[in-house]
């Protein structure tokens, strides 16, 4: 039976009433942060059943994650109608045929679901430690005996490339294409399929058995998708085969931000949005343009900054708060005076108001520095994930200090062998041990070692007249010296493993430049290096302290400030928003140079502003005079530009 009539009230504003009553094929909700999607989704499901008298079984929610379909079921089920959701379950988030329930589930399991309902043969999903365990045979069995994590990562990123249709690494030997066929063969043997299969298997099964195809257009009617921005080009594919254009029997309602969209890594392509509306050109675009989170003012800079991007559908922003909001700017001459005084703004809180403040870092690895801020001034932290740091850091302080004291003993005639060690091939230089036998090395020594007119005695040549201009020059020079001229930059950022390794290096880097700034002499940078050295281990030390809490002093800090990144923070909100580190090679990322890129970083700096309700602090480095740093790009339209 329909329920009462009171759904067919208006609702909500005038454009979300739109939406929640449109009954038509197709709809796209441009939807901005704050502008209440969850509200109309959950509304326009309500309308349907209880006033368009759809079955609930007709109608398919999907989302991006399991919490999400929950919590839309939850917020449906308050509304008063039951339905039953499977979503808790991710193997099968379907409903039951016969069943009267509004199916919620994610793309992934949905589309699982499919394919166990409806392959010919038996299916199962391989579980994580089973695919561990064959990559890492694989590894040995086809990359070499001395396979390590890194080439085992390298074959699980080369298998998800081939997969989504796209060429392995040129770093890819012959061996790697060799260990994916056996990786296929295995999963074909065992009528398994990974991850990436779930989305490529339906869309093959759909397009090769039309009575499968058919089934499912007949069950799901009615398709309604969240954050359809983060959708990828194959998922769409795969909703374009569900809906029945020949009958114009499908309602597509889709709710999404084109401004949100921030994980291509993950296959999003913000240009679906555009398709959907070439593909369906009579749809209703519905606008919520009134923002209830943020005030006037947090809206107003956060719309100036996505204004630039091109690739978007042009759209307004109302706020619709009470507060006007306060955004500032603020520079600062080093990360560790940031870092401070970021800690000064969080003292300065109610306990009770640390809760609903977040500090939004670029990624999980810059916020480690705070961390030990955090821990020595005794602010509580909300949460229990803490950014770990990575002993590259302190690799990087005790090469540069070799450097330095190879400098300055060479200067005196010799210098120590451990030294030499560390740093003769960093960068690679093609050096061996045997040129340096004894504990002192001599200069002069050193070069007999090489015959003249070889390529290893200008090799040992150019390495000690390296060393004799570092020990001429003053610290921050000598730094640029050796970073820039010799390589060793370059060198510290390829010797890194990872993306969390190589932005440590680049924070100790700027760390290290702040010391030479401020050293008199070479002996005066050595002794802050090895502070520096200290720091870095007390840091790292404190990490570990805090990743082993008792239960009892994590649940101390669930009241605490949050410390989160800026993907993590989609979807939240809080009274008071930080966002620290805003440079140019942090945001946008170094690695973002494409203008796609640079786009992608703008919307992931939006959707952090966006969080903000009442105040949003923007920081930046600014540096010294010897060392300046570049405030980012995306805040010139904010009145920063020629701070250098």
């Amino acid at each position: 039976m329909p329920g009462p009539e009171p759904s067919a009230t208006p609702e909500g504003n005038p454009a979300q009433w739109e939406a929640i009553s449109f009954s038509g094929r197709a709809c796209l909700v441009l939807a901005g942060p704050g502008s209440g999607k969850t509200f109309v989704l959950v509304r326009h499901i309500r309308y349907l059943v209880q006033v368009r008298h759809v079955r609930p079984e007709s109608i398919l929610v999907l989302t991006f994650s399991r919490a999400a379909a929950r919590q839309m079921q939850k917020r449906y089920e308050k509304l008063g109608k039951t339905c039953t959701s499977e979503s808790q379950n991710d193997s099968r988030p379907a409903a039951p045929a016969g069943s009267s329930a509004v199916t919620f589930g994610t793309f992934h399991s949905v589309f699982y679901h499919i394919l166990r309902e409806s392959s010919g043969t038996r299916i199962a999903l391989i579980d994580p430690r089973t695919r561990q365990e064959l990559l890492n045979r694989l590894a040995h069995q086809y990359l070499g005996s001395d396979a390590d994590e890194r080439d085992i990562q390298a074959l699980e990123k080369n298998i998800s490339l081939r997969k989504s249709g796209k060429a392995m690494s040129t770093a890819a030997g012959p061996g790697m294409e060799e260990a994916y066929a056996y990786y296929e063969t295995y999963l074909s043997e065992n009528h398994l399929i990974d991850f990436d299969d779930m989305i490529l298997a339906c869309d093959h099964l759909m397009e090769s058995d039309p009575a499968v195809l058919l089934r499912w257009r007949r069950k799901f009617r009615y398709i309604l998708i969240d954050e359809f921005q983060d959708i990828s080009p194959s998922q769409y594919h795969i909703i374009r085969m569900l809906e029945d254009d020949a009958r114009g029997a499908t309602h597509l309602f889709c709710v999404g931000d084109d401004d949100q969209s921030i994980y291509s890594f993950r296959g999003a392509d913000p240009a679906v949005t555009k398709q959907y509306l070439a593909d369906h050109p009579h749809a209703r675009t519905v606008r919520l343009q009134v923002n209830y989170r943020s005030g006037r003012n947090i809206l107003r800079a956060a719309s100036k900054v996505i204004a630039e991007n091109q690739n978007r559908i042009v759209k307004r922003q109302i706020s619709g708060y009470l507060e006007q909001g306060e955004v500032s700017l603020h520079p600062f001459v080093s990360e560790r005076e940031e870092c401070a005084a970021i800690c000064g703004m969080l003292q300065r809180e109610a306990p009770e108001e640390l809760v609903r403040t977040a500090v939004i870092f670029r990624t999980h690895t810059q916020a480690a520095g705070l961390w030990s801020y955090l821990r020595s001034m005794k602010i509580p932290v909300y949460g229990r994930n803490v950014p770990q740091g990575t002993d590259k850091g302190a690799d990087v302080i005790k090469d540069i200090e070799a450097y330095f004291r190879l400098a300055r003993d060479s200067a005196k005639g010799s210098f120590r062998r451990e030294d030499y060690y560390r740093v003769m091939n960093r960068p690679e230089r093609y050096l061996t041990r045997k040129s340096a036998s004894s504990e002192e090395v001599r200069p002069a020594e050193l070069l007999r070692s090489a015959l003249p007119g070889t390529v290893l005695y200008r090799t040992i040549s150019d390495f000690l007249q390296d060393l004799s201009i570092l020990a001429k020059l003053r610290p921050p020079m000598a730094l640029r010296f050796l970073c820039r001229n010799i390589g060793y930059r370059q060198y510290a950022l390829n010797a890194a493993d990872t993306d969390a390794e190589r932005e440590e290096v680049e924070r100790v880097l700027r760390d290290v430049e702040e010391k030479a700034d401020a050293a008199r002499d070479h002996s005066t940078f050595l002794a802050l290096l090895e502070q520096l050295l200290r720091d870095q281990r007390a840091e790292m030390g404190q990490h570990n302290g805090i990743r082993g809490n008792s239960g009892e002093e994590q649940a101390r800090n669930t009241r605490g400030v949050h410390i989160i990144t800026m993907h993590a923070s989609k979807g939240l909100e809080f009274d008071t928003v930080i966002i620290p580190d805003l440079n140019e090679g942090i945001l946008p990322s170094r690695k973002s140079y494409t203008p796609e890129g640079v786009e992608e970083e703008r919307r992931l700096f939006y959707v952090a502003m966006t969080r903000a309700r009442k105040t949003l602090y923007l920081c930046y480095v600014r540096g010294s005079s010897l060392n300046p740093r570049l405030p980012s790009r995306f805040l010139n339209c904010l009145g920063v530009e020629n701070w250098v």
